[in-house]
């Protein structure tokens, strides 16, 4: 639904698909992983490898960064290459990079090869997020994507604690393994779209036509500085969260029952997303979660 009460019309694809979407949500989840797991992952960098924080603030970094510049790449490529050959190659980059990770843990060694992977991943990530923007219900797509980032979020903070480093490295390469298994089931070439879209719009007298809108280019490049910006700050966040408790009166266990608990009701947080998207449209209560989300961090300071 649009903001003006209008519907917009669909028209099926290739990519609605299961396995087209399934695919393109698993793939997603992979290449967020990294990023989901810092708190975790920075933690056993500190206690096993002995990194300080600032050395894991630029690990973590050059991973991000990694994450940031092959979503570039991919963004260059993903209309250009058969995506199958393009996402085989950044998942077997990707895990030979964590492989590697496995025997050579010197900070100056870790720093590369987690930005090699970074790369891999954000190579990867960049297809599964066009394979689920390929979709001809793109919100009911990532909404799906959303709740089983939610899922995968708390799964992830419950069992990574238990894990040592070499066996958070080896359950990455793993998630890349199973993803290559179903490789056949992801679309070669994209569907060609203009950023036109069509309406259905309801008269007063109650009957309906067909309007198209072009979308102005202007405008998908505004939302995805918007989606840098706020990606800069749940990296930089996300990253310190577990750490900064270390000094605190709180226990190391309590914290991570608190970082699992809060990833369970952010499934409950995509249940409300999908409900007021569908009453309310997506810029408005996209605002006030902003504003919302903003004030929260601003108490931490405090």
């Amino acid at each position: 639904m649009t903001d003006d009460g209008n519907k917009l019309l669909h028209h099926r694809t290739e990519f609605d698909d299961w396995r087209s979407l399934t695919l393109g949500i698993y793939m997603a989840l992979v290449g967020y992983a990294v990023m989901v797991g810092l708190p975790v992952i920075s933690t056993s960098w500190v206690n096993n490898l002995g990194f300080s924080e600032v050395e894991v603030g630029r690990v973590a970094g050059a991973d991000l960064g990694g994450l940031a510049i092959g979503a570039v790449i991919s963004a260059l490529y993903v209309a250009r290459v058969d995506r199958r050959y393009l996402a085989t190659g950044a998942a077997l980059f990707t895990i030979a990079a964590n492989v590697l990770c496995i025997f050579y843990q010197s900070y100056e060694v870790t720093l590369w090869l987690r930005l090699a992977a970074g790369i891999g991943s954000g190579v990867y990530t960049g297809i599964a997020v066009a394979t689920i923007a390929g979709h001809s219900r793109p919100a009911f797509a990532f909404g799906l994507e959303l709740f089983a980032f939610a899922g995968s979020q708390g799964l992830e903070l419950k069992l990574m604690p238990y894990l040592s480093i070499e066996g958070l490295y080896i359950a990455l390469i793993a998630t890349y393994v199973v993803g290559l298994l179903f490789i056949s089931w992801l679309p070669r070439r994209p569907v060609d779209k203009a950023l036109d879209v069509e309406v259905d719009v309801e008269e007063p007298s109650g009957q309906h036509h067909t309007e198209h809108k072009h979308v102005p280019t202007y405008v998908p490049w505004m939302v995805l500085t918007a989606i840098v910006f706020t990606y800069i700050n749940i990296g930089a966040y996300w990253t310190y969260i577990e750490l900064s408790t270390v000094d605190s009166a709180a226990s190391p266990e309590w914290v991570a029952s608190m970082l699992w608990v809060s990833s369970v009701f952010s499934v409950i947080g995509c249940l409300f997303a999908v409900l007021l998207s569908n009453r309310f449209g997506l810029a408005r209560p996209l605002l006030v979660t902003l504003v919302f989300q903003a004030s929260i961090v601003l108490m931490l300071v405090f």
